[in-house]
Formats: structure tokens, C-alpha cells, sequence
């Protein structure tokens, strides 16, 4: 922990920003989780405007 900590910090700081970096992975975890369950609620739609869209650009 010392090592980790060096000389210009402290254990404390160190335990501070290894919960600080932890927390901020679970909040960017749980907000991918969330796009991904919209993604795939979507994906027939989304699929649907992508073929719609390809389809034009084969007449023009």
C-alpha cells in the first residue's frame, strides 16, 4: 500500500481513490447495461431504418 502511495501521498488517498474509481465502474456499468437492454429492445426498428436506408442508396 506504502509503494502504491509513494511519498506525495497517503494510504488513505490511495483506499480514497481505488472506492472512487470503483464507484465511477459500477455507474458506467449499470449506464452501459441500460443502453444496451434500449439497443436491443430496439434492434427490429433500428434494423428496419438501416435496411430502409441501404435500399435507398441502391435506387439513387
Amino acid at each position: 500500500m506504502d509503494r502504491l502511495a509513494g511519498k506525495a501521498s497517503n494510504r488513505s488517498r490511495v483506499i480514497e481513490q481505488a472506492i472512487e474509481a470503483y464507484a465511477a465502474a459500477r455507474v458506467r456499468s449499470a449506464r452501459d447495461a441500460r443502453d444496451l437492454e434500449v439497443i436491443n429492445r430496439r434492434a427490429d426498428d433500428l434494423n428496419r431504418e438501416v435496411a430502409e436506408a441501404l435500399a435507398f442508396q441502391e435506387e439513387v
